[in-house]
């Protein structure tokens, strides 16, 4: 063999070393890329994870912040949520920090690896479910209509409408009538007895506010001429108040003349009703089951008659004429010469209910003051024709209640032309106002007749002071809810 052919005797060796050099190094550079994909792929996959575990944290902590609407103090409210909490193949811990009513609550969650932190600003706000959180609830409805008749209504509306359709007007607004959030026009008479409304920061200012909202869940809201729901936001004043609506939620929409030109609400006017589940408006006819007894009554009516001081036929409550005590386990009544009422427990009467002014005798104008917090129950009909006032600051110190099995009058025709009254007001059938008065406290019927442009002030606190046995006392007076806007992701 020549020489020159003898000398390349272990090239191929070499090449192939070379080649399998190469290959092994490609192998390992693809191991290695194989390695960090899978790396990433798992740290993604539990940072992945570890957000979903903090949003499950979220949506715990909001669950039990919930379910104890009555907690005011931060220190329980962290308490309640404040610790470590084992979920799937990870854990989350939250924190809560803040003041009412807005609190920031952070869920840090942990998957193997990962981490990942979101945040939420929640508001402590009235129930919308609790019927008394209303200057007026209305139910059924009828003649396809919820409310006939002109009112200035001070805080929210909620108007369930169960008899109307879409082209129904559940409530028509005009001429000086509207929907407010403050208590602008209210007399002495009324506001030296109630306390102060909130107070917040809005657009810069602070103000005092109804909070209020309007919701239909079935019916139109028409606005004719000058009636509104809301007024443009101004500021100054003295006090300065929160003229727009926090909020409108109306299914079928705004009709009228004006319709949703004359409505300023925070949210606009195109949100239709914002409750997941129907409001449950209170039934007399309903059964009911008492949480304290678990005694069971075929009407709500009926256990009220059997937890309070019966009266047999009409009972006619006119200061100047006193009532002789009559009290029993349940409840008590009496009234002086001077229409100083004291009341305690439910007191049930058979027949209708008359407040009426002493108009034959030297009180003429003198108003019934009522001490104490009881409610008069009316198997028939209630008649209001004088002043009812509290004694002390309503409904705190004392707080009067109302419940008529069929109608309820508020100042009879041909009667006075002006009263100022106080408390809490139910009628299966229906409230009627005849005259322009002004009426503190909160309305529940299932339709509403309104005259002559009365004034309806809410006040707040009456859902967590309510007198004994009103309908609808069940449902908490305040929830949290998430502050639009405000959901974020901390890391």
């Amino acid at each position: 063999m020549p020489k020159r052919l003898r000398n390349n005797h272990g090239s191929a060796l070499l090449m192939a070393v070379l080649v399998m050099l190469m290959l092994t190094l490609i192998f390992a550079a693809a191991v290695n890329t194989s390695i960090t994909d899978i790396d990433i792929a798992r740290n993604a996959k539990d940072r992945t994870s570890a957000f979903y575990i903090a949003e499950a944290g979220l949506e715990f902590a909001l669950g039990v912040l919930r379910d104890t609407p009555s907690e005011l103090d931060n220190d329980t409210l962290v308490s309640l949520t404040d610790a470590s909490y084992a979920l799937g193949n990870g854990s989350f811990s939250l924190e809560v920090d803040g003041a009412t009513p807005y609190w920031a609550v952070t869920s840090h969650g942990s998957s193997s690896g990962g981490k990942a932190s979101v945040e939420v600003a929640i508001k402590r706000r009235r129930n919308a479910y609790n019927v008394w959180n209303n200057v007026v609830c209305g139910g059924t409805g009828r003649n396809k209509q919820l409310m006939n008749g002109n009112a200035s209504l001070h805080g929210s509306v909620h108007i369930c409408g169960d008899s109307l359709t879409q082209l129904d007007p559940a409530f028509t607004i005009s001429g000086s009538g509207g929907i407010f959030n403050n208590y602008s026009g209210m007399e002495a008479a009324l506001s030296s007895r109630l306390p102060a409304l909130d107070t917040i920061t809005f657009n810069g200012e602070v103000v005092r506010t109804l909070n209020a909202e309007l919701r239909a869940e079935r019916g139109r809201i028409d606005l004719d001429g000058t009636g509104t729901v809301g007024n443009p936001d101004a500021p100054g004043g003295s006090p300065p108040v929160k003229e727009t609506m926090d909020g409108c939620y109306v299914e079928d929409g705004f009709g009228g003349n004006s319709g949703e030109g004359n409505v300023f609400s925070d949210n606009g006017t195109t949100e239709g009703y914002d409750l997941e589940v129907e409001l449950d408006f209170p039934d007399l006819n309903d059964p009911y089951t008492d949480p304290n007894t678990g005694i069971m009554y075929a009407t709500y009516l009926s256990y009220l008659r059997n937890n309070a001081l019966v009266i047999s036929g009409d009972l006619t409550l006119m200061p100047g004429v006193s009532l002789s005590p009559m009290s029993n386990g349940f409840g008590s009544i009496s009234m002086d010469a001077n229409g100083n009422l004291q009341i305690s427990g439910i007191v049930y009467v058979t027949g209708k209910i008359t407040v009426q002014e002493d108009i034959a005798g030297d009180n003429d104008g003198l108003p019934l003051l009522f001490d104490g917090k009881g409610t008069l129950v009316s198997q028939g009909n209630t008649l209001i024709d004088t002043d009812i006032l509290s004694k002390g600051t309503f409904p705190t110190d004392d707080v009067l209640g109302f419940i008529s099995a069929q109608d309820l009058q508020i100042s009879r025709s041909g009667g006075e032309t002006h009263l100022n009254v106080m408390g809490a007001f139910f009628a299966q059938g229906q409230i009627t106002n005849y005259k322009q008065n002004q009426v503190a406290g909160a309305l529940v019927a299932n339709y509403m007749e309104i005259y002559n442009v009365p004034d309806l002030f809410h006040v707040p606190s009456i859902a967590e002071n309510l007198p004994p046995g009103m309908p609808g006392h069940e449902v908490s007076a305040y929830t949290y809810e998430m502050v639009n806007g405000t959901w974020r992701e901390l890391w």
